[in-house]
């Protein structure tokens, strides 16, 4: 029977991913084979090195006895599972496609060995639990994987390293960021002084120098600045192919003594982190080598590396803007583009359809009336009215307000704007589209309004 039960060499490689698994079923099996020979069962470290290979052999050669031989081949071949990691695999576990249900179990039981499961108090339970889903729900893959190294941690401990580790990735983030201020269209930041004889004399317009800021990119503002002059007094403009708009710094404005008009807007750069916003505009008349440019629309930004900066609006008024750099190649001509959508090629997301809708507001699918010629052309005339005297404004919006017209003959004929009751929650103008294939009228004030033929006055329906 000992024949029958007698193990076979080992020669396994501690490296191997199944070494745990077949160190345990072939110690097993030699054990076994003592067992099965009794009295007669030979020494067992000489029987141990005789059924193992040479390369196994190499790590137990220094020991005198089977325990120590044994103890060595444990170590080697049995590695102490991460209990923290163990725990990760079994909770973050999910049947994989085409993994039958018997399998996903037995995968379960498999994971469940490392976890170092033994008996707790219900208030340990829970502390596990804690610790568990803290580690499982981090948003940060680093500070994760940190405390997935450790082979037993409690909560207090996973929070006091998630905690150290998180402070310490907020202030390398803090040392490694670039120290400039927020960018305009052309960037914000400080440039050399070139003019010596404006900065010699205290009486010189501000404007009359170059800024001491400089540009993000080149480090210099020489190559694409120019002067010109606002009201007799010499600016630095910087032209800017990469601004859409043209805009002038608010100092300057100030200093100019400039008519403001209110508006906002937010200014981005190659990032779009990166912002500034707009504080209003103006609107100046511009020289420019012996060429004029009345009523040019600036608007007006804070910090700009720049007294103007002449964007691509003002630089389409030309067939093209030739900027010399004293380069040996030859000119360089970038043809003009197919236009393309700002918001796509931004890759801003799309702004919604409802924003003006109170949240209990649902959107309702109302069909559209056609008219006889009569009631056409009385809409017509109802709408160029509207339009005229800006109560109404032409938009793309998809809500619409259908005309009803109404004929009665002590009323006379009357159109009224039946919006259902959830249209009266539109706060800005609406669209008013082709009128031939469905009419449209804009919420004025109150949607639930009646326009008179003979007075075309509002009464209340």
């Amino acid at each position: 029977m000992d024949t029958v039960l007698k193990p076979a060499r080992l020669d396994l490689d501690p490296n191997s991913p199944s070494a745990a698994k077949e160190w345990k079923h072939w110690h097993k099996t030699f054990t076994n084979f003592l067992a099965e020979c009794g009295s007669r069962a030979p020494d067992k470290y000489r029987t141990l090195i005789n059924y193992v290979s040479h390369n196994v052999y190499e790590y137990i050669e220094d020991c005198t006895d089977y325990d120590s031989a044994l103890e060595v081949l444990n170590q080697l071949f049995i590695r102490k599972p991460n209990e923290i990691f163990a725990r990760h695999l079994l909770a973050t576990r999910r049947q994989k496609p085409g993994e039958t249900l018997v399998e996903f179990i037995q995968e379960l039981r498999r994971l469940s060995k490392d976890c170092n499961l033994k008996s707790v108090t219900a208030e340990q339970y829970r502390e596990e639990l804690i610790r568990d889903s803290f580690i499982n729900g981090l948003l940060s893959p680093l500070i994760c994987q940190r405390l997935l190294e450790n082979s037993t941690l409690d909560l207090k401990s996973a929070f006091d390293q998630a905690s150290a580790l998180d402070l310490a990735q907020k202030n390398a983030e803090t040392y490694t960021m670039p120290t400039i201020p927020t960018p305009t269209t052309a960037a914000v930041s400080v440039t050399e002084q070139t003019s010596k004889a404006a900065a010699s004399n205290d009486d010189a317009p501000l404007a009359g120098t170059f800024t001491s800021k400089k540009c993000y990119f080149c480090e210099s503002l020489k190559q694409a600045s120019v002067m010109v002059s606002i009201g007799n007094k010499p600016l630095t403009a910087l032209v800017d192919s990469g601004s859409s708009d043209s805009y002038i710094s608010e100092s300057m404005a100030k200093h100019l003594d400039l008519h403001f008009h209110r508006s906002t807007q937010d200014v981005s750069m190659a990032l779009s982190s990166l912002k500034s916003h707009v504080v209003g505009h103006c609107y100046v008349d511009i020289a420019l080598n012996e060429h004029m440019y009345p009523s040019c629309r600036l608007g007006i930004l804070k910090d700009l590396c720049s007294d103007i900066i002449l964007g691509q609006d003002f630089q389409k008024e030309h067939k093209s803007v030739i900027i010399e750099y004293g380069g040996s190649k030859p000119e360089l001509m970038i043809p003009k583009s197919t236009p393309v959508c700002a918001l796509s090629a931004a890759s801003v997301e799309e702004p919604s359809l409802f924003a003006n809708l109170r949240p209990d507001c649902k959107p309702i699918a109302s069909k559209s009336r056609r008219f006889s010629k009569e009631d056409h052309d009385f809409i017509q005339q109802q709408v160029n009215q509207l339009l005229s005297e800006g109560i109404i404004e032409p938009s793309n919006s998809p809500w619409r307000a259908q005309v009803v017209v109404v004929k009665d003959p002590q009323l006379d004929t009357v159109s009224q704007l039946d919006a259902v009751s959830q249209l009266d929650s539109v706060s800005q103008l609406d669209s008013v589209s082709q009128l031939d294939s469905v009419s449209q009228l804009d919420s004025v004030s109150q949607l639930d309004s009646v326009i008179q033929l003979d007075s075309v006055s509002q009464l209340d329906s």
